[in-house]
């Protein structure tokens, strides 16, 4: 219950009237996981600045992912139909000059959810291709992967806390137009495998992001980030899951006001799982688009949501909110 209704709690505080300046601004790319039901259990971590926080800083955020992808081959199946919930909290924490410690809390939830109807809509409304989604019952939970030695189902709702992670940066560069930090990140085993929350194993990651601005004359700040994730060996899917991974990400922000910016943002990685077909073996691109508010003393939220550019690799669309706090 608690979970529905941050969407509707985040577009709440996202439209109070308050101050903010520049000064109070808390610039950041937009928070984008590829929730697809399979990409999702392995460490692939979202964006972030690499400019240090002066205290403590915490993001709330939440996704909604609606998914339909229905292929078979004579190896292999695969059926996504359902929708999938993260909520996650963020925190930042700048210990010394030079490093700072964070971690991601998430809690995700499985089921058949309620979008359907209006994304069939939306599809008869344009004339798009639905890909099948209209041909089957709306609302209903049903993933299932099937391969040699493989048959990985869920039919039943499910939520609870997913895989933790941990993150320790070392800021090597906080110049005002140039920032630089690296970042080495654990995902502990929380999420119960069983229920898709989980990769059954730890992962680790490593990657490094940068961030800059443009002149008052050109009100853009941008961040990129370029990594790698080393899965857990066995994970969830065995021995189909790759031993190295690369990731990428580029985000821009324009500031048209000073309450006010809109934010575009690029993301991709390699699958974590070998397989013929796309909704499991394919890389992920991701373009996310989103509105960001600012409020009085470092509080801002964002709204936007996320289609997937290389079809079938990522969730057919994401509805994002997200509350943000950091120190002045």
């Amino acid at each position: 219950m608690g979970v529905k209704v941050l969407p509707r709690i985040g577009a709440t505080l996202f439209l109070l009237v308050s101050e903010a300046t520049l000064a109070d601004a808390a610039r950041e790319p937009l928070w984008i996981e590829n929730l697809s039901p399979l990409q999702s259990v392995v460490a692939i971590p979202p964006q972030g600045s690499a400019e240090g926080v002066d205290g403590v800083a915490v993001t709330l955020h939440n996704d909604l992912a609606t998914h339909f992808i229905a292929r078979q081959t004579d190896d292999e199946a695969v059926l996504f139909d359902g929708e999938t919930q993260r909520t996650s909290l963020g925190l930042r924490w700048r210990f010394s000059s030079n490093w700072e410690i964070g971690a991601r809390l998430p809690v995700v939830r499985h089921s058949g959810g309620f979008t359907d109807s209006y994304v069939n809509q939306w599809h008869d409304f344009f004339g798009m291709s639905d890909g099948g989604r209209s041909g089957v019952p709306e609302d209903q939970l049903q993933y299932r992967y099937q391969a040699p030695g493989r048959d990985l189902s869920l039919a039943s709702s499910s939520a609870g806390v997913g895989d933790v992670a941990f993150e320790v940066s070392r800021l090597v560069s906080q110049r005002a137009e140039r920032k630089i930090a690296y970042v080495l990140g654990y995902e502990a085993a929380t999420g119960n495998a069983g229920d898709w929350r989980g990769n059954g194993g730890a992962d680790w990651y490593a990657l490094t992001r940068v961030s800059g601005r443009g002149s008052r004359s050109f009100p853009i700040y941008w961040h990129g980030q370029l990594g790698a994730t080393r899965p857990a060996a066995g994970g969830f899917l065995g021995s189909d899951t790759r031993s190295l991974l690369w990731f990428a990400g580029l985000s821009g922000e324009w500031v048209f006001d000073d309450r006010w910016s809109l934010v575009a943002q690029i993301d991709g990685h390699q699958s974590a799982f070998q397989s013929s077909l796309d909704a499991v073996g394919g890389s992920a691109l991701m373009l996310g688009l989103g509105l960001r508010r600012q409020f009085t003393k470092g509080w801002a939220a964002d709204i936007g949501f996320v289609e997937d550019i290389s079809v079938e690799t990522a969730p057919d669309i994401i509805f994002q909110a997200t509350i943000r706090y950091r120190p002045d």
